[in-house]
């Protein structure tokens, strides 16, 4: 149930998507507050070259079949002009492949900021930071570079 009106600001349409599209699952929602030739500057990076309100399906798809229990923790928002500005928290249990790695069962938590930019009282565009780098040493997946040791330096 997609809980905006028709005087919605733009947190209010950027919260229903995040709350209700991408943390309950629910479709409806993408078709109703997302503009039919929305791009989303960051999905390339998850295999997904959708527009529209499909890409949101798209990525919540791709993502849910690593992490079956993702979700998305809204912090802060910011709104100016036709833009909103989210601080999230993304968070989740690897029990899918990602990346070519197989599950290691390992939960996740990290921080992302959202940009997304409204035309219509829908969401046009979105640009991301993400801690991806982050998510994969939680999981096991990197370890980073070994250090120096002291007789090397």
């Amino acid at each position: 149930m997609i809980t905006t009106t028709p005087h919605a600001t733009g947190t209010d349409v950027v919260l229903s998507v995040y709350e209700q599209g991408l943390n309950l699952r629910d479709r409806t929602v993408f078709d109703a507050l997302v503009a039919p030739d929305y791009v989303n500057h960051e999905s390339a990076g998850l295999a997904v070259t959708s527009i529209g309100p499909q890409n949101w399906v798209d990525v919540v798809e791709r993502l849910g079949s690593s992490f079956p229990d993702v979700s998305w923790r809204v912090d802060r928002t910011i709104e100016a002009g036709n833009q909103v500005w989210l601080e999230a928290t993304m968070s989740g249990t690897h029990r899918g492949p990602v990346l070519g790695f197989p599950p290691t069962g390992r939960r996740f938590e990290v921080r992302q900021v959202h940009m997304l930019r409204l035309e219509a009282g829908r969401i046009a565009e979105h640009w991301a930071v993400r801690d991806d780098l982050g998510m994969l040493v939680q999981l096991g997946l990197y370890g980073g570079p070994t250090p120096p040791s002291r007789d090397s330096l």
